[in-house]
């Protein structure tokens, strides 16, 4: 009767569980609160396209602990909401993205309308005068 082979296999199973996954809880809150302010900074008209970096790691730690805590067959909620948080932020952001460089091949069009004028005008000028 030896008591310490079974100490010894017990002991690293609950070790080896623990510290190969890590705390899932953990990650769906930092997940859920990249989530937020990814989402909060998404809807600032101009400078939401900057919410894209933080919905990845929201998207990334929320996508972690779920699978984690769907292993374990605990509560999902808190990462399954950094998840849609970090999809609808990353959804603005990207549509600001868009609306920022239409704006701007816009302006440009413009702009470059508005010299093509300017010189027209000019060169018209000149051979009059």
């Amino acid at each position: 009767m030896n008591p310490q082979p079974s100490r010894n296999s017990s002991s690293r199973n609950s070790s080896s569980g623990n510290s190969s996954s890590g705390n899932p809880k953990v990650f769906s809150i930092i997940g859920l609160v990249f989530a937020i302010i990814a989402f909060l900074f998404s809807i600032i008209p101009c400078i939401g396209f900057y919410a894209i970096g933080p919905s990845i790691f929201a998207i990334a730690f929320s996508g972690i602990s779920y699978l984690g805590l769907k292993e374990r067959n605990e509560s999902t909620g808190t990462s399954l909401a950094g998840l849609i948080v970090g999809v609808v932020a990353i959804s603005i952001g990207a549509f600001q993205y868009y609306q920022y460089q239409t704006v701007f091949e816009t302006k440009a069009e413009i702009e470059k309308s508005i010299n093509e004028t300017e010189e027209h005008v000019m060169d018209t000028l000149q051979k009059r005068f």
